[in-house]
């Protein structure tokens, strides 16, 4: 079976963060609607970082994939705590290949090939306020409004994130979803005003 980080050694960052150190490399074959993984490591139900409640044996990834989450996902549990962990989605299989919505046939997604991409839930706030990350994001097509319950300020802190690390390729986001959030950075970025980077402009 794939490499899962119980008991793993950890490597701490500068900033307090820590990766998970496997003992060999994975290797990405391939594209992502086209390819295949070796070696592949397994994205656990429950870590400091991230949660992935799913089956398991749709949770294979590359070492990178899985040091890109905890990257971000450290990041945004210091800032929101235990609700800021990042929600793990369907990513691969243990050797990659075509990835079925359900089960083992019929559907399959267009991507998710080789271990390089994750679906990865959104923040919301539910009715007690609390920070809650769900896969599924409500829009009227109609409208073009969004759920509500979207916390526009988390998921810019959490798109963000992940654009800064130096490791990610694409972040692909529905575009009334990416436009709100854009509108909402450059707000927030205008109130901020010195406070507000060069890294967030270019963002």
């Amino acid at each position: 079976g794939g490499f899962a980080p119980y008991g793993a050694i950890f490597q701490a960052a500068p900033n307090g963060c820590k990766r998970t150190i496997f003992s060999r490399d994975s290797e990405s074959i391939g594209t992502v609607n086209c390819g295949a993984l070796k070696n592949a490591v397994l994205f656990v139900k429950n870590t400091d970082y991230y949660k992935a409640d799913h089956d398991p044996k749709k949770a294979y990834a590359t070492v990178e994939l899985v040091n890109i989450i905890e990257d971000v996902g450290c990041v945004l549990t210091a800032k929101y705590g235990a609700q800021g962990k990042v929600a793990v989605g369907q990513t691969s299989y243990e050797y990659g290949g075509k990835l079925y919505l359900s089960g083992d046939n019929g559907n399959a997604h267009s991507s998710h090939q080789n271990g390089r991409d994750a679906d990865i839930g959104f923040f919301f706030r539910d009715q007690k306020g609390q920070l809650i990350s769900m896969q599924t994001v409500m829009i009227d097509t109609n409208t073009n409004i969004i759920d509500p319950r979207f916390d526009l300020e988390a998921n810019w802190f959490f798109v963000r994130e992940f654009a800064r690390h130096d490791l990610a390729e694409m972040i692909i986001i529905h575009g009334i979803l990416a436009e709100s959030i854009i509108n909402f950075a450059k707000e927030d970025c205008g109130k901020r005003g010195s406070s507000c980077t060069q890294d967030d402009k270019a963002l």
